[in-house]
């Protein structure tokens, strides 16, 4: 390009090398900008990554630094961290963070700030303490988008819970509330036959055969073919395991 540039007449010559030299320096700005911006992004991935494969106490340190560095909002961090604190079953700390992360949220987070610290009393096993987040968790999403698939959420994760403290009649009644959210609302059929799947088999503990079958049939409909899900619980009914049988993404369910 230099030696076409030579070639030009000194008009043209000026114009030429002027604009290599504009072209260069917007390459030079780019390639900064672009390692800045991997480099910022690059600890909170690595958290959510080491968080994904329950590497609790990397992702703790990944999120430490990516909030000194303030590569995304604070109140994001600190409920990613808080996530990975009670992976560790260290409460203390992941109420801590969220209750920083109150202090610096935006409006839109507070549901899922509420949500988290309802996961972390319900482990705790401070159950007053989870339904009062659970209700401000219900307050702050009036109003938004995703509310529904938000509400599920929750409903499925304290129904889980209430099934693994055997407390099964709060497991039917949660599955309850999500199936009437979930009613003519295909988007979300596979929650909707997880919480069939997790009310039958609430039924199988009690002996309650029939009802059981009744809602494996309606899970059933849901899908054609069936998911892994029907799949098991048709197989748990068939060889009547009784009150040991529980669905398999129970232990699926990570306490993050």
């Amino acid at each position: 390009m230099l030696l076409l540039a030579s070639r030009l007449q000194k008009p043209h010559r000026l114009t030429v090398i002027f604009g290599l030299v504009i072209a260069l320096a917007v390459g030079y700005a780019s390639v900064v900008l672009m390692r800045r911006w991997t480099v910022s992004k690059s600890n909170f991935d690595l958290g959510l990554q080491a968080l994904k494969e329950k590497k609790y106490q990397e992702a703790i340190d990944r999120y430490s630094e990516s909030l000194k560095l303030q590569e995304r909002p604070a109140a994001e961090i600190l409920l990613a961290r808080s996530k990975a604190y009670l992976g560790l079953r260290n409460y203390q700390l992941a109420i801590q963070d969220c209750e920083e992360a109150f202090k610096v949220e935006h409006q839109h987070s507070k549901a899922e700030l509420h949500f988290q610290l309802m996961r972390v009393y319900n482990f705790k096993g401070e159950r007053e303490q989870a339904n009062v987040h659970y209700n401000q968790a219900l307050l702050s999403l009036r109003g938004q988008q995703h509310a529904t698939a938000s509400q599920i959420e929750m409903l499925m994760f304290r129904a889980q819970i209430a099934f693994v403290q055997e407390d099964y009649l709060n497991a039917q009644i949660g599955c309850l509330e999500i199936e009437t959210l979930c009613k003519d609302h295909p988007e979300y059929a596979r929650q909707h036959c997880l919480a069939l799947c997790l009310k039958a088999y609430a039924y199988l503990a009690q002996g309650e055969i029939r009802q059981a079958m009744a809602c494996a049939s309606a899970a059933r409909s849901l899908y054609n073919p069936s998911c892994k899900e029907v799949s098991q619980l048709d197989h748990d009914l068939r060889t009547a395991r009784g009150s040991c049988a529980r669905p398999a993404f129970l232990d699926e369910m990570a306490t993050v």
